[in-house]
């Protein structure tokens, strides 16, 4: 689609002015059901469409997103918009002085930035509420959670208010809400897209990719991908690709517990129908096929990811601003704070290492053009201001089967796979070796052309 669109702009045949106004009125009609856009800059986006339209072909050649609108998850830097992670503690800061890496990336491949996206609060939760902004409402049900903390981009974009819509992941916060919006959302090999500043979750974090198309994630990839001075998180390398020859399936990379029958009966249904388009038979894994000291392993993996991820925020905000201004966190994020100034550096050097561990677990257990694929989520929704089915508030451990790529670094991404019975739609994750992130991407757009998904949520309209 972006590649179409912006075809379009660099022809004359949509000024990218129109696609702008097109953007607003779509935002207009549709956000204040969806909370989903939390801050605009029309006016100067106007301004730079203009100057777009006025470009020669020659220039307009150069520009791969030439006049797309795209809304930024307000966890990034935006020239002169205030960039509050969705907490109250950053709403009276100063504007940002200059965009930040991903907005600089996108305007200079033509991108006109429109606004900012919702999130919650530090991006620590897997829904998108906060004290400053409420709460997200999924498209395909205002009822639904669209999840997080990418969860105001993924709304954007199931709503088609924007075509593109930026996210992170730290431990799920693209794969998530992907999957419950029916989006592709791709988390890549960390150290492939180049991270300035260096963000509080030293390890875990990475910019990720959510899209209506598979061809839009790897144009955007081909932008975003590359190093940036001072990072060391790993591997600059392209993104590679092998055939796929194994797919190992496991339900559950968290917990104990067998799958709810409803997720259950869902997941081995598609992956019989997805194994054929693949020509490639499915192996269902136990906990003991993972290889030596995977069962104790697991048992760490969500606990490990919460105390090393606390730790590291609560030592960039500071023990006395955490202290100081502990009334304007939420209640949820207040707590993970305590907890993260908690954490002795014995339990923090232990959780490090056991995450190494991790690493070289996965690295064995799958050598090129081997994947693992699991539910993304083991739940089948949620209330947008994070209530469980169960009344609990807060994203329980094992909700989300995300956490161990972004510990270990592997490239994994939520392919749409249909919808539950209640409407929301359900997505897959599959795993890869680290640097073979084109695996991903081919087996994803192999999965499009062979069993599609929709270009938005329904009662909206995509982007032609």
């Amino acid at each position: 689609m972006l590649a179409e669109l912006a075809h379009r702009v660099r022809s004359g045949a949509l000024p990218a002015r129109a696609l702008v106004d097109d953007c607003a009125e779509r935002i207009d009609a549709a956000n204040a059901r969806l909370q989903a856009v939390t801050q605009l800059r029309l006016e100067q986006a106007r301004v730079e469409a203009d100057r777009i339209d006025r470009l020669d072909p020659e220039q307009k050649a150069q520009l791969p997103l030439c006049g797309i609108p795209a809304l930024v998850k307000d966890v990034d830097d935006v020239a002169a918009m205030v960039t509050t992670h969705g907490s109250r503690l950053r709403a009276d800061d100063e504007p940002a002085a200059y965009h930040g890496r991903i907005a600089s990336h996108l305007t200079k491949a033509g991108a006109i930035i429109i606004g900012k996206t919702n999130t919650c609060e530090f991006a620590f939760e897997g829904y998108t509420s906060n004290l400053l902004y409420g709460s997200t409402a999924n498209p395909w049900g205002g009822q639904w959670s669209p999840g997080g903390s990418s969860g105001g981009s993924a709304a954007s974009l199931s709503a088609a208010l924007a075509p593109i819509a930026t996210g992170t992941d730290g431990g799920g916060s693209v794969r998530i809400p992907a999957s419950l919006c029916g989006l592709l959302g791709y988390k890549p090999t960390n150290g492939l897209i180049g991270r300035d500043p260096i963000p509080a979750w030293i390890d875990c974090h990475t910019d990720g990719i959510m899209t209506t198309h598979t061809g839009d994630a790897q144009l955007l990839m081909s932008l975003y991908q590359g190093p940036a001075p001072g990072d060391n998180s790993g591997t600059y390398s392209p993104a590679g690709s092998a055939p796929i020859q194994r797919i190992l399936a496991v339900p559950r990379l968290h917990g104990l517990e067998p799958l709810p029958d409803v997720i259950d009966v869902h997941f081995r249904s598609v992956l019989r129908a997805w194994a054929d388009a693949i020509g490639a038979g499915v192996e269902w894994l136990s906990r003991s096929q993972f290889g030596a000291g995977a069962r104790e392993l697991m048992l760490h993996w969500e606990t490990d990811w919460t105390a090393m991820t606390s730790a590291e925020q609560a030592q960039l905000l500071g023990r006395e601003v955490i202290r100081a201004h502990a009334d304007a966190f939420s209640p949820q994020f207040a707590e993970l704070m305590e907890y993260g100034l908690s954490i002795t550096l014995d339990d923090y050097l232990a959780a490090r290492r056991r995450c190494l561990a991790s690493r070289k677990l996965i690295d064995e257990l799958l050598p090129p053009g081997t994947i693992v694929v699991s539910p993304t989520l083991v739940t089948t929704g949620y209330a947008p201001d994070g209530r469980m089915p169960d009344g609990s508030l807060g994203s329980p451990e094992g909700m989300a089967q995300t956490v161990l790529a972004s510990l270990t670094g592997h490239p994994a991404v939520s392919i749409p796979a249909g919808r539950l019975p209640n409407g929301l739609p359900f997505g897959i994750q599959a795993m890869s070796a680290r640097g073979e992130d084109g695996t991903l991407l081919d087996l994803a757009a192999l999965l499009e052309r062979t069993h599609g998904w929709p270009d938005a949520a329904p009662g909206y309209r995509p982007f032609e």
